[in-house]
Order: structure tokens, then sequence, then C-alpha cells
């Protein structure tokens, strides 16, 4: 029982009170077992004698050794579990205060932390999410605001990414329109080329049909315009289509379309007269326009033009195609009459008309 004791925790000085407490109840029995047996032999002598031993200092002082010792014993155990109370009390503060020092690193690290976040991100993770997103979707033009001193930053990276994608995506839509342009006009006149002409000539002939009014399509061919070609040289030649160019436009006006297909050929849409004889006045003049004098670079070249009419509507539907090779039938019609001269495509009698240019 001692060792069991001993195991458990009790100091020895505590076990010797344990067994200084046992001795004196050995003691006591002694007396006790006595006094029993002078009792028990049946003499009143002795029955006194027993009574006496009961009574006297002896068997007190043995009683009291037994208390005295076990007083001690819970004496000492009372002053050690009141150590060992202070101690797990001074324990606990120990860790309530270690808890809280961890506590208060831990949120000093995280602060750190989120300041190093900062400093790296330069905004919220959702911000930087949500402009990330919007860069995906294509969206270039929401500029990325970045506050001073946060441009090495990756939001700064982003509002760097996000500048030179719209300066990209800018550079493509003129690169875009560019190729668009070059694909429908013409490079060195910047006069709509055959494939525009082909859409403004199908467009005009539904809105001439729609609304019941006429369409007057010339095909215009310079007459002698090789020769010039070749004498002065293709940047000579390309000079004289500027300015045949600008007066044409002049003389159609901006409410017409004015096309070139190719090198000396040209095509222009009259959709301003409600009859015909009112554009022969303007053709007339188109005519009478190109077989004056051009003058470029101090040199004077005296050219001439063939110009063949056609017109929309008429009795039988045709298509777009077939209207522009009727205009390009009576150009080659005024060519084979002598050149420097208008001539009318009558779709009706299937013949052409024609009349020569006025001097200027």
């Amino acid at each position: 029982m001692l060792d069991r004791m001993r195991h458990v925790g009790f100091a020895e000085v505590e076990l010797f009170q344990l067994v200084s407490a046992k001795q004196a109840s050995d003691n006591l029995a002694a007396i006790e077992q006595q006094a029993m047996q002078l009792v028990a032999s049946g003499d009143p002598l002795l029955r006194e004698q027993a009574l006496t031993i009961l009574h006297d200092e002896a068997y007190h002082q043995a009683k009291a050794g037994i208390m005295q010792p076990i007083d001690q014993l819970y004496s000492m155990m009372s002053v050690r579990t009141h150590a060992a109370v202070n101690q797990a009390e001074k324990q606990a503060w120990r860790l309530r205060w270690v808890f809280i020092a961890l506590g208060l690193m831990l949120a000093f690290l995280l602060w750190q932390l989120k300041r190093r976040e900062l400093a790296i991100l330069g905004a919220p993770v959702t911000e930087l999410y949500q402009h990330i997103i919007a860069l995906g979707l294509g969206n270039f033009n929401t500029e990325i605001g970045t506050p001073k001193g946060k441009e090495n930053t990756v939001l700064g990276w982003l509002a760097q990414t996000q500048r030179r994608l719209y300066h990209l995506d800018q550079s493509r839509l003129s690169v875009q329109q560019r190729l668009a342009h070059l694909a429908h006009y013409d490079l060195l006149t910047g006069l709509p080329n055959r494939i525009l002409l082909a859409e403004q000539l199908q467009q005009s002939m539904q809105v001439a049909k729609q609304n019941d009014a006429l369409l007057v399509v010339a095909f215009v061919d310079l007459d002698g315009f090789k020769a010039v070609n070749d004498r002065y040289g293709h940047e000579f030649g390309d000079e004289i289509l500027k300015v045949v160019s600008a007066r044409l436009l002049a003389v159609i006006g901006d409410k017409n379309i004015l096309a070139r297909i190719s090198g000396d050929e040209f095509v222009f849409l009259i959709n301003t007269y409600t009859k015909r004889q009112e554009s022969q006045a303007m053709l007339q003049q188109a005519l009478n326009t190109l077989a004056c004098p051009v003058n470029v670079s101090g040199i004077q070249v005296q050219l001439s033009a063939s110009i063949g009419v056609s017109f929309y509507p008429q009795l039988q539907d045709i298509a777009p195609e077939q209207l522009l090779r009727q205009a390009d039938q009576a150009m080659y019609a005024a060519k084979q009459a002598g050149k420097n001269r208008l001539s009318l495509f009558d779709a009706e009698a299937d013949q052409q008309y024609s009349w020569c240019a006025e001097k200027c």
C-alpha cells in the first residue's frame, strides 16, 4: 500500500505519519485486547482493573497517538495540494500569457503578410480577378487605375498589359479598316474599286426598282491614255488619272457614285434624275471635261474619252453584271464610231445612239 502511495506522489514524511499512526493504533489495540482479556476472566477485581486500563493516561495517549499523525498527514496533504494548485494556477497564467503572446505574434504576422500581399499585388485579390476577367473577355477600353507607388505591383502590370492590349487592339482595328479600305477602294485615286462598285450597283438597282426611279450607268474609257503612259511614264500617267478623277467627281457631284475599275476605265452611277433626257446634260459635260487638255508638271496632253451609257429599270429585269456589260458595250460602240463621244445603249431596240464631245 505504501508503494502505491509513493507511486501516486505521497512524500516520505507523509508516509512516516501513516507509519506512526499505525504504530499508535497497534499500541491502542494491545491495550484494548489486554482489557478485554481481564474482563473475560470474570473476576470483579480484574474487571475493575480493565476499566482502569481503559481510562488511564496511557490509553488516552495511545488514542491521541493515532490522530496526531493523521492530522499531521492531512495538514501536509493540504499544504501540498495548495502548493500544487498554486503551481497549476501559475502555470495556467504562464500558458495564458504565452497564448496571448502567440496570438499577438500571429496577428502581427498576418498583418505583415497582408501588407506584403498588398505590396506585391497592389490591390485585393477580388479586384485583380475582376480586371483579369474583363481583359479575358476582350474589354481593353476600360483603363485600370494604378495608385501612385503601385506601378511595380501585379495591379501595375495589369494596367500596363491593358494599355498594351488597347493599343494592339486599336492597331488591329486600324489595320482591319485599312485592309477593308484597300479591298474596296482604289489606292491611287481613292475611288471605289470594282468590288465596291458591284455592291453599290446592286444596291442602287434595288433602290431604283423600289422607288420607280432612274439609274444611269456610264462606262468611261480614256482615249489615247496608253500612248501618254508609254511616252511619259507611269508616274506621269498616275497624275493624269488623279486629274481625270477629280474632274469627273466635280461633274457628277456628291450624291452620285464614281468608281475606277481598271487602269483608265471608270464607271459612275447617276441616280439624281427621273428621265433619261435629263441625264444627257451631265453626261455631255463629263465628255467635254475629259476632252479638255490636262497640264501636269508643265506638260500638257490632250485626251478624250469614250463613254457608254445604259439605264435601269428596263422592260425585263436584268442582273447588275448585265447592266454594266450593256454600258461597256455602248462604250465600245463609241470607240468604233470614232472615239471622243458618248453612246447610249437602247435595251428595247438593242442598239446604240452616240454623239461627240464639244470643243473646249
